[in-house]
């Protein structure tokens, strides 16, 4: 068991209290797959090599929603079974580092695995546990402040998102708006409104354009601002062939 370690790599801020080490092997060509331990509805899987920046892989979603891959090769690569299980398909050199399950909101509480290359023709995946609950701020992914939005307090604004493949229907599409906490905005699932797991500052606050869906504009208008809005949103358009991710920030004028 290791005592307490913290490491910081560019905008990624990784602590843990300790770990426990197993490892197994695995024949190049072959397919693993690594447990996720956290009890969460949403993780990100993050790869960490040595030297290189983390590289988000993707971000799931509660089943039977497909998950989001921060870059399309990783479709190919990777895949999410039950329980935010990592299955990575045809191990090769390029798959060598940390991998990190790791909780959306502030908290950090995650699992990780190392992979690496044996001095024999397999491969050796040192699974390290770990055990966290600290609130420091982390940025996991990196963003554009290209959207930017201005609304006042005690109006309205619309956060837009679109989808660039516009021969997508709806009905075959997830579109899930989460706000900096990664708490639950808005979903909508197949076409259609999923407010069960929407956060309670948002009802009655949050509404979408219905008519607009076939031209793919899932944009978002919150009602009743306030300070406490401001900030990141982010909306993520899922589906079995495509995925996408939207940045807006939200800035708040007004006493």
């Amino acid at each position: 068991m290791r005592p307490f370690v913290i490491e910081v790599v560019d905008h990624l801020v990784l602590i843990c209290c300790q770990y426990a080490v197993s490892d197994l092997l695995t024949d190049l060509g072959s397919n693993v797959s690594i447990n996720c331990d956290l009890d969460e509805n949403e993780v990100y899987w993050i790869l960490l090599k040595t030297a290189d920046p983390p590289t988000v892989i993707l971000r799931t979603f509660p089943t039977p929603i497909s998950p989001h891959y921060y870059n399309k090769t990783f479709r190919n690569k990777y895949s999410v079974k039950f329980k935010h299980r990592l299955v990575i398909n045809n191990v090769t050199a390029d798959e060598l580092g940390v991998y990190y399950c790791m909780n959306t909101r502030l908290h950090l509480f995650f699992t990780t695995v190392l992979l690496e290359k044996n001095v024999s023709p397999h491969f050796v995946l040192y699974v390290l546990y770990h055990y966290c609950v600290f609130t420091i701020t982390v940025s996991v992914i990196s963003v554009s402040l290209d959207v930017k939005v201005v609304g006042f307090t005690g109006s309205s604004v619309v956060l837009p998102c679109s989808s660039i493949q516009h021969d997508l229907k709806p009905q075959d599409m997830h579109v899930l708006w989460r706000d900096k906490d990664s708490e639950t905005i808005y979903d909508l699932i197949e076409g259609k409104d999923s407010l069960e797991t929407q956060d309670p500052r948002y009802k009655n606050r949050a509404q979408t354009f219905p008519e607009e869906y076939e031209r793919g504009n899932f944009s978002i208008k919150l009602s009743n601002l306030t300070h406490a809005d401001a900030g990141e949103f982010n909306c993520f358009i899922t589906h079995s062939s495509y995925s996408n991710q939207e940045t807006v920030w939200l800035f708040i004028n007004g006493v």
